[in-house]
Protein backbone atom coordinates (compact mmCIF):
# COMPACT_ATOMS: atom_id res chain seq x y z
CA UNK A 1 0.00 0.00 0.00
CA UNK A 2 1.21 3.52 -0.78
CA UNK A 3 1.17 6.60 1.68
CA UNK A 4 0.79 9.97 0.65
CA UNK A 5 2.76 12.46 1.95
CA UNK A 6 1.22 15.81 2.31
CA UNK A 7 2.88 18.69 -0.03
CA UNK A 8 5.02 21.06 1.94
CA UNK A 9 6.95 24.15 1.21
CA UNK A 10 10.22 24.76 3.18
CA UNK A 11 11.16 28.31 4.61
CA UNK A 12 13.13 29.16 1.81
CA UNK A 13 10.75 28.85 -0.88
CA UNK A 14 8.12 30.75 1.40
CA UNK A 15 11.09 33.63 1.48
CA UNK A 16 11.91 33.60 -2.02
CA UNK A 17 7.96 34.15 -2.77
CA UNK A 18 7.77 36.88 -0.08
CA UNK A 19 10.88 38.57 -1.52
CA UNK A 20 9.15 37.93 -5.11
CA UNK A 21 5.32 39.61 -3.90
CA UNK A 22 7.67 42.72 -1.84
CA UNK A 23 10.02 43.37 -5.46
CA UNK A 24 6.38 43.53 -6.95
CA UNK A 25 4.53 45.46 -4.63
CA UNK A 26 7.65 48.07 -4.44
CA UNK A 27 7.42 48.34 -8.49
CA UNK A 28 3.87 48.75 -8.43
CA UNK A 29 4.14 51.85 -5.55
CA UNK A 30 7.29 53.30 -7.53
CA UNK A 31 5.47 53.71 -11.12
CA UNK A 32 2.06 54.82 -9.01
CA UNK A 33 4.75 57.48 -7.99
CA UNK A 34 5.70 58.48 -11.39
CA UNK A 35 2.20 58.37 -13.03
CA UNK A 36 0.78 60.67 -10.03
CA UNK A 37 3.96 63.50 -10.84
CA UNK A 38 3.68 62.94 -14.57
CA UNK A 39 -0.05 63.61 -13.63
CA UNK A 40 0.61 66.97 -11.61
CA UNK A 41 3.00 68.36 -13.84
CA UNK A 42 0.51 68.34 -16.72
CA UNK A 43 -1.70 70.04 -14.42
CA UNK A 44 0.53 72.62 -13.80
CA UNK A 45 1.69 72.90 -17.46
CA UNK A 46 -2.63 72.77 -18.53
CA UNK A 47 -2.99 75.64 -15.86
CA UNK A 48 -0.62 78.29 -17.64
CA UNK A 49 -1.34 76.98 -20.63
CA UNK A 50 -4.82 78.47 -19.89
CA UNK A 51 -3.84 81.37 -18.15
CA UNK A 52 -1.93 82.37 -21.24
CA UNK A 53 -4.41 81.82 -23.49
CA UNK A 54 -7.19 83.61 -21.58
CA UNK A 55 -4.83 86.67 -20.85
CA UNK A 56 -4.00 86.95 -24.91
CA UNK A 57 -8.08 85.97 -25.59
CA UNK A 58 -8.64 89.38 -23.34
CA UNK A 59 -6.10 91.88 -24.44
CA UNK A 60 -6.59 91.38 -28.29
CA UNK A 61 -9.80 92.14 -27.46
CA UNK A 62 -10.16 94.69 -25.01
CA UNK A 63 -6.36 96.37 -26.13
CA UNK A 64 -3.39 96.56 -24.41
CA UNK A 65 -4.54 99.06 -21.81
CA UNK A 66 -7.78 96.74 -20.50
CA UNK A 67 -7.96 96.04 -16.60
CA UNK A 68 -8.53 92.56 -16.25
CA UNK A 69 -10.55 91.34 -13.56
CA UNK A 70 -11.02 88.46 -11.19
CA UNK A 71 -14.41 87.13 -13.35
CA UNK A 72 -12.33 86.71 -16.72
CA UNK A 73 -9.49 86.06 -14.94
CA UNK A 74 -10.41 83.82 -11.58
CA UNK A 75 -6.64 82.82 -10.53
CA UNK A 76 -5.63 83.67 -6.98
CA UNK A 77 -2.21 85.32 -6.52
CA UNK A 78 -1.91 85.11 -10.45
CA UNK A 79 -1.76 88.71 -12.98
CA UNK A 80 -1.24 89.27 -16.30
CA UNK A 81 -0.34 92.47 -18.34
CA UNK A 82 0.48 93.81 -21.38
CA UNK A 83 3.06 96.25 -22.74
CA UNK A 84 3.13 97.49 -26.47
CA UNK A 85 6.35 97.74 -28.44
CA UNK A 86 7.32 98.59 -32.29
CA UNK A 87 7.04 95.22 -34.39
CA UNK A 88 11.14 93.73 -35.59
CA UNK A 89 11.94 92.34 -38.44
CA UNK A 90 10.06 95.01 -40.72
CA UNK A 91 11.01 95.19 -44.36
CA UNK A 92 13.26 98.18 -45.84
CA UNK A 93 11.08 101.08 -46.46
CA UNK A 94 7.85 99.66 -44.58
CA UNK A 95 6.55 101.86 -41.52
CA UNK A 96 4.28 100.46 -38.82
CA UNK A 97 1.74 103.07 -39.10
CA UNK A 98 -0.53 104.16 -41.95
CA UNK A 99 -2.73 107.43 -40.79
CA UNK A 100 -4.55 106.69 -37.20
CA UNK A 101 -3.63 103.07 -37.76
CA UNK A 102 -0.39 100.97 -36.42
CA UNK A 103 0.85 97.89 -36.23
CA UNK A 104 2.37 97.04 -32.71
CA UNK A 105 4.09 94.20 -31.14
CA UNK A 106 1.62 93.16 -27.98
CA UNK A 107 3.77 91.60 -25.12
CA UNK A 108 1.44 89.29 -23.33
CA UNK A 109 3.05 88.40 -19.37
CA UNK A 110 1.50 85.61 -16.95
CA UNK A 111 2.88 85.78 -13.72
CA UNK A 112 1.16 82.64 -12.02
CA UNK A 113 2.36 83.23 -8.62
CA UNK A 114 4.08 81.32 -6.20
CA UNK A 115 7.48 81.85 -7.83
CA UNK A 116 6.39 79.71 -10.99
CA UNK A 117 8.22 80.63 -14.51
CA UNK A 118 6.83 83.98 -16.02
CA UNK A 119 5.38 83.09 -19.51
CA UNK A 120 5.53 85.79 -21.68
CA UNK A 121 4.28 85.84 -25.81
CA UNK A 122 4.11 88.19 -28.77
CA UNK A 123 1.83 88.93 -31.12
CA UNK A 124 1.42 91.33 -33.87
CA UNK A 125 -1.84 93.33 -33.62
CA UNK A 126 -3.15 96.67 -36.02
CA UNK A 127 -4.59 99.47 -33.92
CA UNK A 128 -5.43 102.58 -33.72
CA UNK A 129 -4.22 105.28 -32.13
CA UNK A 130 -6.99 105.95 -29.61
CA UNK A 131 -6.75 102.04 -28.74
CA UNK A 132 -3.12 103.06 -27.37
Amino acid sequence: MRTFMKAKFTLVEVVVALAIFGMGIAVALQMSANASMRAMKAVERWRSQHMMAQAAEYFLLNGPTGQMNSDFFPYSGASARCTVSEPEGLPDGMESRNGAWRLVALEISVDPGGGRKTESMKIEKILQDSDL
